[in-house]
């Protein structure tokens, strides 16, 4: 079953048409991992969800929620615009133009500027837990398998990885201790992490893959978040992400109501710290209610191109920002 709201928005007091469209879809979505491929490893795995030793099911579909925005420019007749109507645009608010003033104040009024690019950028914020409770985040880089992880953010602890589970599967992961902001999909190209996961106290980190530890099947309820630009390095394809011809950070911040207006998550990304400390686990502290922000940049001439270098009209091939699936355990 699916469904979906869409909202669209048109601008026009801009030097031509920009243009929004929402759509919240809740749809079933790949969530990985994919069925191993080595016999053995493929055994185990089915040995412990046949023993009860996992928390939810392993691969296949789930449900998702994907938070899409579409956007389109095209610009005005002649992609110009004359020298007054650059420097009435510009009035329009402080430090709306990076142009500088004095060049801006000796345009040619009557001369036609051409317009080379028109960017966006688009912040989604989302807020993994209830109000009051907490919650704690981790950040994966996959490696070649789904076996294999290249990275993570915290630090990983075996001691806790189920017995059954092969290499690096089902690992616990110690949670990230300070703000930060993280590339995860430059034009197109894997960034730094691949995916996010945030665990609702209480809980002492997060389990890879899915969140929920696969010791304590039906116990470790708590609820998770996890947000993938691509999954095990295969999923939307290798060394590919979801988001095509944009810049896309990842905000892992603490949530105060109203901070980060009027200049967006980046004004507020000063490293504080995510949890407070606790005396029994020191490297696993109480974790702080959180808040994810996900920002896209992008150039309506990169915004996925069918052939060759893309215009700067984007109406044919508009930019799909936040186009992959939030996921939610259990499940």
């Amino acid at each position: 079953m699916t469904a979906t709201v869409f909202t669209g928005v048109t601008i026009d007091n801009l030097p031509g048409s920009f243009r929004l469209f929402f759509e919240y879809s809740a749809t079933n979505e790949y969530c990985g991992p994919p069925d191993p491929g080595e016999p053995v490893k493929k055994a185990l795995l089915t040995l412990a969800v046949e023993t009860g030793a996992l928390a939810y099911p392993l691969g296949g579909k789930c449900p998702g929620v994907r938070p899409t925005v579409e956007w389109t420019y095209s610009p005005p007749c002649g992609s110009a615009l004359t020298g007054a109507t650059i420097q009435d645009i510009c009035a329009q608010g402080a430090g709306l133009c990076t142009i500088p003033a004095d060049v801006l104040a000796n345009l040619d009024k009557s001369r036609s500027y051409f317009i080379k690019e028109f960017r966006a950028k688009i912040e989604t914020a989302i807020q993994p837990n209830r109000r009051g409770k907490g919650s704690k985040s981790s950040l994966v880089k996959d490696g070649a398998d789904e076996f294999k992880l290249a990275a993570t953010d915290g630090p990983i602890d075996a001691s806790l990885q189920p017995a059954l589970a092969p290499d690096q599967s089902f690992v616990f992961i110690d949670p990230v201790l300070n703000e930060k902001s993280v590339v995860t999909s430059n034009l197109g190209a894997r960034g730094d992490w691949d995916n996010v996961h945030f665990k609702e106290e209480v809980s002492l980190g997060v389990f890879f893959p899915g969140c929920n530890s696969p010791l304590v099947a039906g116990l470790d309820q708590n609820r998770c978040l996890h947000l993938h630009e691509s999954w095990l390095n295969k999923t939307p394809g290798a060394n590919l992400t979801y988001s095509r011809g944009q810049k896309v950070l990842w905000y892992d911040l603490v949530f105060h109501p109203g901070e980060e207006s009027p200049n967006g998550p980046a004004s507020i990304n000063n490293g504080e710290a995510l949890g407070t400390p606790s005396v029994t686990f020191p490297t696993k502290p109480f974790g702080k209610d959180l808040v994810l922000w996900v920002e896209s940049i992008a150039a309506s001439k990169d915004c996925a191109p069918t052939t060759g270098a893309g215009g700067l009209d984007n109406t044919a091939r508009p930019c799909r920002v936040f186009p992959q699936g939030l996921f939610f355990t259990p499940r």
